[in-house]
């Protein structure tokens, strides 16, 4: 499931960082983040990069 990373998460204008991810991985996730349910997937968004890039890490995407 590797890939660039910019396929799985974007910086959006409101300075949030945004990940698509999937829910299997749900429980990984703390209170930090603010999560929308997507049916199959969650987004997440946090304005923490360390708390942001060590999920992502914690998971495999990067």
């Amino acid at each position: 499931m590797k890939g660039k990373w910019r396929d799985y998460f974007r910086k959006d204008p409101d300075g949030y960082y945004v990940a698509k991810i999937d829910k299997k991985y749900a429980y990984m996730i703390d209170n930090d983040f603010i999560k929308i349910n997507l049916g199959s997937h969650i987004l997440i968004k946090t304005k923490s990069r360390s708390k942001f890039m060590k999920l992502l890490r914690k998971i495999g995407l990067i």
